[in-house]
């Protein structure tokens, strides 16, 4: 009982904080809403595939092209198809949150099918928890690819575009724990994608201690919504738009709580790619794939 009233109070507060950010939300996938958006504006595009249990995810802004994780080798197609069918040929930065194979895998064959500009971790070239790390950095060696290691706090200006990355590397924790977080500010609207942090990064990153603002509008729900997220950190990032990659019957914690706390503007990739998008002014959201 106390838990529920906890979780029903805590759904009234995220509400609250929804109206006060005045975030405006136009949901384009039944075509029954028009778009506020207009044709020619300059935008921050977010391209999720319809993909279930890893991370991938495309955004194009101001001629910029970012890939932020790669899925596994089975699914890394289905991210290969959105790259495809936006006409890309070169990708700026690659991003890896964390080496498991679910984020990292499909860069091995990425960085051999497209023109990289740069890849970003937030690892050492080795790190004893995952071997593919050093993996990953000796094929960028094999074909120049500059590889950059960024921490907690860097930041990367790309225009109205920007890019904030939040880490705790704690080497007692498993690597999921430590996934570099990166955070988009595109002319004040923001996306959080958090790779898999789990209880304890989560722990340190709502502390009243910590100075990082990890405040979003939408948010990448860790480790594919397997588990639920710790209440104030939840409250902290303070996301009205919830993406989890992958599917309702294997997303049981993010279910549950997104039911516990009166949640609505939440979306699963597993069947349908999904199609983010802002002007600074409204977010929007299609099917890439809707039939008009």
């Amino acid at each position: 009982m106390l838990k529920r009233t906890a979780a029903f109070l805590l759904g009234l507060i995220l509400l609250m904080s929804f109206a006060l950010a005045e975030v405006t939300l136009v949901d384009l996938r039944k075509g029954e809403e028009e778009s506020r958006i207009p044709a020619d504006a300059d935008t921050l595009d977010i391209y999720f595939p319809p993909i279930n249990g890893c991370n991938g995810a495309v955004i194009v802004c101001g001629g910029t092209v970012i890939v932020i994780d790669s899925c596994t080798r089975d699914q890394y197609p289905k991210l290969r198809k959105v790259i495809d069918d936006l006409g890309i040929k070169k990708i700026d930065y690659c991003i890896n949150t964390h080496p498991d194979n679910d984020h990292i895998h499909g860069f091995f064959w990425l960085v051999e099918e497209y023109e990289v500009g740069t890849f970003i971790t937030g690892f050492a070239e080795k790190d004893a928890r995952e071997p593919l790390q050093n993996k990953m950095y000796m094929k960028c060696q094999e074909l120049n690819i500059p590889w950059e290691r960024r921490e907690n706090g860097e930041v990367i200006e790309l225009g109205d575009l920007t890019l904030r990355f939040i880490q705790r590397d704690d080497p007692k924790w498993e690597i999921n724990n430590c996934s570099l977080g990166v955070i988009l500010n595109f002319k004040g609207r923001t996306a959080y994608f958090t790779g898999d942090i789990q209880r304890d990064c989560q722990r340190v990153l709502f502390a009243k201690d910590n100075p990082d603002d990890i405040s979003a509008e939408l948010i990448n729900w860790p480790h594919h919504g397997y588990a639920n997220m710790q209440a104030k950190f939840l409250e902290k990032v303070g996301a009205t738009m919830y993406v989890i990659t992958s599917g309702r019957s294997t997303a049981g914690g993010a279910v549950q709580q997104m039911k516990d706390y009166r949640i609505k503007t939440y979306y699963f990739t597993e069947n349908h790619p999904l199609h983010f998008y802002t002007d600074g002014e409204v977010w929007q959201v299609d099917y890439t794939d809707r039939k008009n």
